[in-house]
């Protein structure tokens, strides 16, 4: 029996467009507005659990048919610890050389 341990990630299905495939002007100051509020609270949720997206832009941020705007490229989210890692690694690589 293998008794390894396995990481999982199950990703849920994101049904809509990108910011940058809706056109300007085409949601209601008040959808607008409540699209900027969830970006912020997404980041800042991110941020608390010592995680950064490093590459967000329009594409990566989808207007959902289910719920409202969401960020997407999870795999552009990176922990505190791993940027920590590859500064120090790029920054000892570079003064060494």
């Amino acid at each position: 029996a293998n008794n390894e341990e396995t990481d999982n990630l199950i990703l849920q299905l994101v049904k809509g467009q990108t910011v940058s495939n809706t056109p300007q002007n085409s949601l209601p100051k008040e959808e607008g507005i409540q699209a900027a509020l969830d970006v912020y609270d997404a980041l800042h949720y991110a941020f608390l659990c010592e995680y950064l997206h490093l590459d967000l832009h329009d594409e990566n941020v989808m207007l959902s048919d289910q719920a409202g705007l969401m960020i997407i490229d999870l795999a552009s989210f990176f922990s505190f610890d791993e940027l920590l890692n590859y500064v120090e690694e790029t920054t000892s690589t570079s003064s060494t050389a």
